[in-house]
């Protein structure tokens, strides 16, 4: 499992007694999170990706239904505008149920830019950064207070930030929001 929905787990849900019976990963890419949520809480694990990786074709199938978490590790700080950004939350927000909740966690801001600086990375406008050149793979850091505004500013107004102490680590940003 991803170190943010372990910690998200562990830290946040079970000492809250929060047991989703349904859990959306949101651009899961790689990650074998939407099986471990299934293992670890007995929730249905559904895998969402809009461009899955090759042998993950079938996480492209959008999902028909609505779920009562839904995860989003590691997926607004890849997306190099503000505009994606939103739009990827927004679409992600979509899928949450009334009375559920939304993860959102990113790479933090100090991390990207420390990484950045030191690999001589290109900036793009904006400050997102070219971490591979070849790949066009982009890196834009996030931390809570970035999460949250731009929640607020692209009108996420069903959605309540619901505030966690701790964060998986320091090399992550993450907010916490429940839908009305």
């Amino acid at each position: 499992m991803t170190a943010p929905s372990r910690w998200l787990l562990e830290r946040v849900l079970i000492p809250r007694g929060i047991e989703p019976s349904s859990v959306l990963d949101f651009g899961t890419g790689k990650s074998h999170d939407p099986e471990l949520w299934e293992d670890l809480t007995g929730a249905v694990g559904c895998g969402y990706d809009k461009y899955p990786h090759p042998g993950f074709e079938n996480r492209a199938n959008r999902p028909l239904h609505q779920f009562e978490l839904v995860t989003m590790n590691y997926v607004l700080n890849v997306l190099a505008t503000e505009e994606e950004r939103a739009e990827a939350l927004l679409d992600a927000a979509s899928f949450v149920t009334p009375g559920g909740f939304l993860w959102v966690s990113t790479r933090s801001k100090a991390h990207i830019d420390k990484q950045g600086r030191e690999k001589g990375w290109a900036m793009l406008e904006g400050g997102a950064w070219i971490s591979s050149p070849t790949k066009g793979t982009v890196q834009f850091g996030m931390d809570e207070a970035d999460i949250v505004a731009l929640a607020q500013k692209y009108n996420l107004s069903e959605f309540a930030h619901d505030r966690v102490s701790g964060k998986p680590g320091s090399d992550t940003g993450c907010a916490l929001f429940k839908r009305h």
